[in-house]
């Protein structure tokens, strides 16, 4: 875990520069003295050089000004286990093409698949056409990470993207981007855990 402390003048120091990525992401707990408790997350920092901006302190005690903005302290993330995939939508048929123009609710589900299932259900009765026969996990990221982006799209081409979060048991996927449509991708880039067919 990557331990970030911040002052009660909004100072931001962290012991260590350097974070092992898991699975899920990096693990990141801000103490501090000017705002009670420890706020532990995750975040999807890419392996490499990052930077923890002064503002995730002042964030934590009052809304960020400029003046709190420019400090910071560099990170190096580092992946021996080799999870972040640098994989795009474009790489597995998905080259965005814009927002949708619809509006339907989200789905939820115990499973990101039964969260798809119910954001496909609603899609359907809002009158979404054409209507997603197939959805796959966008292997992009940390495989783990508690946001997912699926693809849907019909039996022969993607149409848009879904994002999928989880908070504790339950999973909530909303309609995201639209896709270009293209053929799905059939080759290591796609996520077999993800290749599903609609029942």
């Amino acid at each position: 875990m990557l331990e970030a402390s911040c002052g009660a003048d909004t100072a931001l120091t962290a012991p260590a520069t350097q974070v092992a990525a898991s699975p899920v992401g990096v693990a990141m707990g801000v103490s501090s003295t000017a705002a009670a408790g420890a706020t532990p997350r995750r975040q999807a920092r890419r392996p490499g050089r990052s930077r923890l901006r002064r503002a995730s302190c002042s964030s934590h005690v009052r809304p960020p000004t400029p003046d709190r903005q420019g400090a910071h302290v560099a990170v190096a993330v580092v992946d021996p286990h080799g999870y972040w995939s640098d994989l795009t939508l474009d790489d597995l048929g998905c080259a965005l093409g814009g927002t949708p123009g619809w509006i339907a609710g989200g789905g939820t589900g115990a499973t990101p698949e039964d969260a798809i299932r119910d954001l496909l259900s609603k899609l359907g009765t809002a009158g979404m056409s054409p209507d997603p026969a197939r959805f796959e996990r966008a292997a992009i990221g940390y495989p783990d990470s508690p946001h997912q982006t699926w693809i849907l799209g019909t039996a022969d081409s993607t149409y848009m993207t879904a994002a999928v979060t989880r908070s504790g048991s339950t999973y909530t996927a909303d309609p995201d981007l639209l896709c270009e449509p293209a053929q799905w991708s059939t080759g290591p880039a796609a996520d077999p855990r993800g290749q599903l067919t609609r029942d």
